[in-house]
């Protein structure tokens, strides 16, 4: 019924899972970086 729907919200929480792991990568490098 609704797969256009669910693909694009999966589409959507794939993108926003990838943002966070790559934020806390981002932060994890910095910190180690400035320590």
């Amino acid at each position: 019924m609704t797969n256009k729907k669910q693909s694009t919200r999966t589409r959507m929480a794939r993108i926003v899972a990838l943002a966070t792991a790559g934020v806390l990568l981002f932060s994890i490098i910095l910190t180690y970086v400035l320590r």
